[in-house]
C-alpha cells in the first residue's frame, strides 16, 4: 500500500465550521455550477460521479465530530482511504 500525504493548509475558519461543511457530502454537489450537478449523485454519506467515462465514488467511513472525517472508495476503479483532519491554527 502506498501512502501519500498532502500539503497542510490554513484557512480562516474554525475547525467546527470546516467539519460541518465537509461532513455532509451533499454539500459538494451544491457547490458545483448547476450544469455540472447532473453528473453527480450525493447523499449525506456518499458521493458518486462519472468523469470522462469512469465512475468514481466515495463514502464516509468514519466521522469524529469537529476533528476528523475518513472517506473510502465506493464503486471507484481503485481502492483509497482519505483522512481529513480539522485542527485549530497554532
Amino acid at each position: 500500500m502506498t501512502e501519500i500525504e498532502s500539503k497542510h493548509g490554513i484557512v480562516s475558519r474554525q475547525p467546527y465550521e470546516m467539519y460541518m461543511t465537509f461532513t455532509d457530502l451533499e454539500n459538494f454537489k451544491r457547490m458545483l455550477p448547476e450544469d455540472k450537478q447532473g453528473e453527480i449523485t450525493a447523499t449525506y454519506d456518499t458521493l458518486q460521479a462519472t468523469v470522462q467515462g469512469f465512475s468514481i465514488g466515495v463514502k464516509v467511513h468514519q466521522r469524529v465530530p469537529y476533528s476528523r472525517i475518513e472517506l473510502v472508495d465506493y464503486g471507484a476503479p481503485l481502492a483509497f482511504h482519505i483522512v481529513i483532519h480539522f485542527e485549530p491554527a497554532a
